[in-house]
């Protein structure tokens, strides 16, 4: 099925909307970007404990939705490996 990206967009918003009130809850100040289906989180810490919970909110918020994680394709990228990259751009 082939979707445009401005009603895939508009279909996600709920999700955004439950991520960034979780998020909000952690009280760790967080950063949350979608591009398309690629979802984002940067994080001012390199807690392993936070980073958990996040993955947990992210998967939860895509489930309410009827979606699910692709496991194979969520990374971490921690701090002090300074080179990051999202949907592919460094």
């Amino acid at each position: 099925m082939i979707t445009s990206p401005s009603a895939a967009n508009l279909a996600a918003i709920p999700m955004d909307l439950l991520i960034v009130r979780q998020l909000d809850r952690l009280k760790c100040p967080s950063v949350y970007t979608r591009y398309a289906d690629d979802l984002n989180v940067s994080l001012t810490v390199d807690d392993p404990v936070t980073v958990q919970l996040v993955l947990v909110i992210l998967e939860e918020a895509a489930e309410s939705m009827g979606w699910k994680l692709n496991k194979a394709k969520t990374k971490i990228q921690w701090g002090a490996s300074r080179r990051r990259i999202i949907t592919g751009v460094s």
